[in-house]
C-alpha cells in the first residue's frame, strides 16, 4: 500500500466540510429558516462558494495525476477501473437521491420529476454534477491524443473555455453540465500538466 499524503487528506476533509456547511446554509436560506441569521448565512455561503469547487478540482487534478499516470506520462491500467467506479457511483447515487426527492418532494426546496432520473446521462441532478464532470475529465485525460499535445495548447483552449463558462445561460448550460465543465476545465488541466 502506498503512503498517503496527509496534507491532501486534510485538504479534502476541509473541502468536504465546506460543502456540507454550504449546502446546509443554502437549504436554510432557500427555505426561509432562521431569517434572523440570514445575513450571516449568506455571507458564509458566498465565501465558501467563492473557492470550494476550484479547490476540489485542484485536489482532484493533483490526485488524478499521482494515482493514474506513470513517470513516462502514460496512464496506468487502474484508470479504466476508476472510470467504471465513478460511473457506477454517479448512477447509483443519482437514482437513489432522485427517488428520495420524488417521494419526499413536498418536503424539499427543489423537487424533481421521474423524467429527471431518465435524463441523468445528459443532465445531472444538481448535487451530482461534480461526479458527472469529473467522469468526463477522466475520459478526456485517458486519451492518448490529449497526452501527446504540447502543454500550452490544452491550457490555452481550457482557459478560453473556462472564461466562456460564465457566459453560458444556466438553462442550456445544465445539459451535459456544459457550464460546470467549462468553469472547471482550466483548473483540472493545469493540475494535469504539472
Amino acid at each position: 500500500m502506498k503512503k498517503r499524503l496527509c496534507y491532501i487528506d486534510c485538504l479534502k476533509g476541509f473541502a468536504i466540510l465546506l460543502v456540507v456547511i454550504g449546502h446546509v446554509f443554502d437549504g436554510y436560506i432557500n427555505a426561509g429558516m432562521y431569517s434572523e441569521h440570514s445575513i450571516f448565512m449568506c455571507s458564509v455561503y458566498n465565501l465558501i462558494y467563492s473557492f470550494h469547487m476550484p479547490l476540489f478540482f485542484i485536489i482532484s487534478g493533483y490526485v488524478f495525476r499521482v494515482a493514474y499516470f506513470k513517470d513516462d506520462h502514460t496512464t496506468k491500467p487502474s484508470l479504466k477501473s476508476q472510470i467504471y467506479n465513478v460511473t457506477a457511483i454517479y448512477i447509483i447515487f443519482s437514482i437513489l437521491f432522485g427517488l428520495f426527492k420524488i417521494v419526499c418532494g413536498r418536503f424539499t426546496n427543489n423537487s424533481i420529476a421521474f423524467t429527471d432520473l431518465l435524463l441523468i446521462w445528459m443532465k445531472p441532478i444538481t448535487p451530482y454534477w461534480y461526479l458527472y464532470v469529473l467522469l468526463f475529465f477522466y475520459i478526456i485525460f485517458s486519451s492518448k491524443a490529449i497526452l501527446k499535445l504540447p502543454m500550452y495548447i490544452p491550457l490555452i483552449v481550457c482557459v478560453i473555455l473556462s472564461c466562456c463558462g460564465g457566459l453560458i445561460p444556466e438553462s442550456s448550460g445544465n445539459y451535459f453540465s456544459v457550464q460546470h465543465f467549462c468553469l472547471s476545465i482550466a483548473l483540472l488541466i493545469s493540475m494535469h500538466y504539472q
